[in-house]
């Protein structure tokens, strides 16, 4: 026996060696980005989900920020003066009412098109109609006999993260959801719908604040396109008549989308 032989590894066995280290490498890296993936879509869906949540905070918080170089009429419409030359806040017939949260960009009214990727929302002001009742019985005939008009110029925008976009559960990516406050008592409503509910003056249709057919309004959060995620598409969950921030839920199995 020829002792001063040595023994190792042949090229098939560090080859195979190789080979296995490889495939192992490649399964920790893809189970790796499967699981951030998975983390951003769920970020996505909850993010989403307290930026529906922080206009209820600013509904019934409400600051308003206009100049004295602005005035109301009796549309509800604002328009603009000379510096200084305005009414004063709290000494017009328009008030702060609420928030509009929606899918499409304000002003082509039903024509303008919606990505599902960004989210407007603009404060809500209303000024009582001229022919209204004087003493509506409920919140929601109260909120019909106001002129309501969402201000385009105070207009804020947000994104669903990480690419995903919003849906209906009918494939539709327009939504609207409007939050008001009741100029009698401070009480919140929430209405929804899922189309174009402004017109193109830029009135909110009176058929948006509406008695009947009230019910729970789901969103459905997609993924990014070619995204690959584990369990059931996300939604969230605005509860009919939702009065304050809890009324809105991240939706998980089960849920219609």
């Amino acid at each position: 026996m020829d002792r001063n032989k040595k023994a190792g590894f042949t090229i098939i066995e560090t080859m195979l060696f190789l080979s296995v280290s490889a495939l192992l490498t490649v399964g920790i890296l893809a189970g790796t980005g499967i699981a951030m993936t998975q983390q951003r879509y769920k970020d996505s869906v909850n993010t989403f989900k307290s930026d529906l949540q922080a206009q209820y905070n600013q509904v019934a918080n409400v600051v308003n920020d206009r100049g004295s170089d602005y005035q109301c009429n009796s549309s509800a419409a604002i328009t603009s003066t000379s510096p200084g030359a305005g009414v004063s806040r709290g000494q017009t017939d328009c008030m702060v009412m609420g928030r509009l949260v929606t899918s499409y960009p304000l002003g082509s009214g039903s024509s303008t098109s919606a990505d599902g990727i960004a989210i407007y929302s603009y404060p809500v002001i209303g000024t009582k109609m001229p022919s209204a009742p004087a003493s509506p019985d409920k919140d929601i005939d109260v909120l019909r006999t106001y002129n309501l008009r969402p201000m385009s110029s105070r207009s804020t925008v947000n994104s669903v993260e990480w690419g995903a976009r919003i849906e209906t559960p009918t494939g539709s990516n327009r939504m609207s959801i409007l939050i008001l406050r009741s100029p009698i008592n401070g009480a919140i409503k929430t209405f929804s719908h899922t189309g174009a509910k402004v017109s193109a003056s830029g009135t909110i249709q009176n058929g948006m604040v509406r008695a009947e057919n009230v019910q729970d309004f789901t969103i459905c959060v997609k993924p990014a396109a070619g995204t690959i995620i584990t369990g059931p598409t996300l939604g969230v969950e605005v509860a009919a008549g939702a009065s304050n921030q809890s009324g809105v839920k991240v939706l998980g199995e089960g849920n219609p989308c």
